[in-house]
């Protein structure tokens, strides 16, 4: 079986042209993301035909050149979808700008010679803007991150986009560039990156050898972990951008374990209060704190924390849940353990782009909830998303083909050996 294309020639001339198996099976080679050795294996299981490498090669540098133009075109797609989202989100008065969440993704676990710097829209959560960064700019890789940020800055006051806030997961070089640098540009470091060791070393103060109790840790103190963790990310959730009163939330945990609600939330009109304040027939579940050394020990520990100590950083609670969402989601394409050449490694990225922004916050069609012994706190449930539709890849071959063949029969029209006149590509049904 093969695919035929019907080429319409503006003098009401039709030529059909035939695209054999083996190079649609090149084609979801490349948009599929498996390797030119995988692709070998396959062929040969298959007992059909197999494109050399050359002659792979010569596809290859006519077909990165499309991804790479339909990408462009996607991301610009998507800048001006988060423009037109973000003055919808905000009131026309208070709008500053862009909020965009980044991060930098490195092609090896270590030494890595590339590296992916990209930056998603805060509305769409979509890309809006790639980097690819390698030793040949930078020879040190931790320091990519921060050459693909300056870039990015340059593109963006080149196109005079204003950029109003900044995510990102608390790389301090970033922090300083945005602090010298970007005076009206807001710096906002992921939340999660900021809790995710509160825990461990929450267990220090709440649990120990019996020579340090009272000191180090009290047994007031060995309920609480889990629930001084969802006080953090409360109090970054309703500082409204306040680090001081970020601050104030932060110490007032010590007050709430004293069943002193006085200071608790108590809801904006946006965000419904804490139970403490809303619900008459609260109860606390947890024991409460009576001793002074639990807490002093407490208070102790909130403000050593780095999101006290650094809160114009978190004011905004940020979370970069999507940019790394697209950082695992590339895996599809780059494989971590295997060395790509430039035109390979940008086609894959490429890729990537379209994918991501074809199928970002698709639709779900049901939710499951389970019920876990490990994280029973975990009540959300998970999304059961709608099958992709992956139409870029249909795109991406018939631009290609288009190109090919228009480049081809623009020479010559067989029929009435006129002079060269142009001709339109339609897949046949």
């Amino acid at each position: 079986m093969h695919v035929i294309f019907v080429l319409h020639v503006i003098v009401h001339h039709f030529i059909e042209y035939n695209a054999f198996p083996i190079y649609r099976m090149l084609h979801g080679t490349f948009t599929s993301g498996i390797l030119p050795t995988q692709y070998e294996k396959l062929c040969q299981a298959a007992d059909i035909g197999i494109i050399k490498e050359e002659d792979r090669n010569v596809v290859l540098s006519e077909y990165k050149g499309v991804v790479q133009d339909l990408a462009e075109r996607s991301m610009e797609t998507s800048l001006q979808e988060e423009i037109a989202a973000s003055v919808l989100n905000e009131d026309e008065d208070d709008y500053r700008g862009l909020k965009v969440l980044s991060d930098a993704r490195h092609c090896w676990r270590k030494n890595a010679y590339n590296s992916d710097v990209v930056f998603l829209g805060h509305t769409t959560h979509r890309v809006i803007r790639h980097e690819l960064v390698t030793k040949e700019d930078e020879p040190v890789s931790p320091n990519h991150e921060i050459v693909g940020t300056r870039r990015f800055y340059e593109w963006a006051d080149a196109r005079g986009l204003s950029i109003h806030l900044h995510g990102h997961d608390r790389n301090l070089t970033v922090n300083k560039f945005l602090e010298d640098n970007r005076q009206y540009t807001e710096n906002g470091n992921d939340t999660w990156h900021a809790t995710k060791n509160l825990a461990k070393s929450f267990a220090k103060v709440a649990k120990g050898t019996i020579a340090t109790r009272g000191r180090v840790w009290h047994p007031e103190l060995s309920d609480k972990g889990a629930g001084v963790k969802t006080h953090f990310y409360w109090a970054m959730k309703t500082c409204n951008a306040d680090a001081g009163l970020l601050q104030f939330r932060l110490n007032n945990i010590v007050r709430h374990y004293q069943n002193d609600h006085r200071d608790c939330f108590a809801g904006d009109g946006q965000l419904e209060g804490s139970r403490c304040r809303t619900d008459p027939n609260y109860e606390p579940q947890r024991a409460l704190l009576r001793d002074p050394v639990a807490i002093a020990i407490l208070t102790w520990w909130i403000q050593q924390t780095p999101i006290y100590k650094n809160p114009h950083d978190y004011v905004h609670c940020v979370n970069t849940h999507y940019v790394e969402s697209f950082n695992n989601s590339i895996l599809q394409y780059h494989d971590k353990r295997i060395v790509f050449g430039r035109d390979q490694y940008l086609l894959r990225s490429h890729l990537s782009i379209l994918d991501w922004n074809e199928h970002v916050d698709r639709e779900h069609t049901s939710v499951i909830r389970r019920q876990s012994a490990t994280n029973p706190r975990a009540v959300e449930g998970h999304r059961v998303l709608r099958r992709k539709t992956n139409s870029f890849k249909a795109t991406i071959w018939d631009n290609y083909m288009s190109q090919v063949l228009d480049y081809g029969m623009r020479n010559f029209c067989p029929p009435c050996e006129t002079e060269p006149h142009g001709v339109t590509l339609r897949m046949a049904p």
